[in-house]
């Protein structure tokens, strides 16, 4: 009998040793997520912030093209890039300071 009892406290020494293991590997498992969660959480903000400018700039390339499309525009790089001038406009340019 007094085996018995031996084998059986020895078993449950065993149970209880492999259940402190099996604890002890879920918690750092568990400190190892919350790191890649943490890490995962600042990149998705990142990312959230890298697309709000990106849209920004699709609006603003938007706008562009659509203002490339207008007379105005066709105006403007005419007026500056040729000095091109309705006929009945007067132009005045300061003095070279002689």
């Amino acid at each position: 009998m007094a085996k018995r009892k031996k084998k059986s406290r020895f078993g449950l020494k065993l149970i209880a040793f492999v259940v402190l293991i099996l604890c002890a590997l879920v918690t750092y498992n568990r400190v190892l997520l919350n790191q890649n969660y943490k890490e995962l959480q600042a990149q998705e903000q990142e990312l959230n912030a890298q697309m709000a400018e990106e849209e920004d700039r699709s609006y603003d390339l938007d706008s562009t093209q659509k203002y490339m499309q207008t007379k105005k525009y066709v105006e403007d790089i005419a007026r500056k890039y040729f000095g091109l001038v309705y006929p009945d406009e007067i132009l005045i340019e300061p003095d070279s300071g002689e």
